[in-house]
């Protein structure tokens, strides 16, 4: 049985603010690679969401799949 691995990394993201009301708010990006799969991703981020969360900042996490050029979404 060949199992075929899929082209496709997945970034991590986070956008955070600080308060409700606030005007602009930040993204963060992990700049230590891709992820190979996406729970990985998931788990990673989630821990960092978790982590700004505890310290009263306002989160949102997301896992981006990332394809070559070309192929389909």
């Amino acid at each position: 049985r060949v199992i075929r691995r899929s082209n496709a990394v997945w970034l991590a993201a986070i956008l955070h603010c600080v308060t409700l009301e606030s005007t602009t708010c930040d993204i963060m990006i992990r700049t230590g690679g891709f992820f190979e799969n996406k729970p990985a991703c998931v788990k990673s981020v989630t821990k960092m969401g978790e982590l700004l969360s505890n310290n009263k900042i306002y989160v949102v996490t997301h896992c981006f799949e990332l394809k070559a050029l070309g192929e389909s979404v």
